[in-house]
């Protein structure tokens, strides 16, 4: 599915121009969407991809290829490491504030035994089957941001524009995940078994 943006061509006029700005600004993006169609400075019809496409992109391309060679399992952003006495979940988080020209994204990790799980789901039977790291639950758990076990412990986004070049972002995100999140988890398990 293609999302199309018909706009007037842009004048000099300032105010047009603002009115583009603001359009293209507050411009939500459809869950399939691929395209972004826009007109330049040249009044020409351009398509760029969105940044919600280029974010599926980077996690289907990038991300879940390194996570399955890290040994977890899961795809489009949700993250499983294999154990038997806990969940250990890893989630990228989007802020509610992305749009088809920019998303921003952090990445959540949580560690929650499946027994004290199973305990508290027949106390209340609301919790799902599973948890996800983007939720909080009334349960005993380990749930960190990513940004918390970086130098500097601090929340920590990540930004990615549409026609932003992939690789060099892959790279910073995944290597935060290795060097960060995946010890850290790992930690959690070992210490919730």
């Amino acid at each position: 599915m293609q999302i199309t943006f018909l706009l007037p061509p842009v004048s000099r006029n300032n105010l047009a121009r603002s009115r583009l700005l603001d359009h293209l600004r507050h411009a939500r993006d459809v869950r399939h969407d691929r395209m972004l169609y826009c007109r330049g400075r040249s009044s020409m019809l351009h398509a760029m991809t969105s940044a919600q496409y280029e974010f599926r992109r980077l996690l289907r391309d990038f991300v879940s290829p390194a996570m399955r060679s890290a040994g977890l399992k899961g795809s489009a952003g949700h993250y499983q490491l294999p154990n038997q006495s806990c969940f250990a979940l890893i989630a990228f988080q989007k802020s509610k504030y992305s749009t088809a020209i920019t998303v921003e994204f952090t990445i959540n990790l949580k560690a929650v035994s499946r027994q004290i799980w199973d305990r508290a789901r027949a106390d209340m039977t609301w919790l799902p089957k599973i948890p996800t790291a983007n939720s909080r639950y009334p349960v005993a758990e380990w749930s960190m941001r990513i940004g918390n076990l970086m130098p500097g412990t601090q929340d920590h986004w990540w930004s990615l524009r549409s026609g932003q070049p992939l690789d060099q972002l892959a790279v910073e995100v995944i290597g935060t995940l290795n060097d960060y999140g995946l010890p850290a988890l790992r930690s959690a398990v070992a210490q919730a078994a």
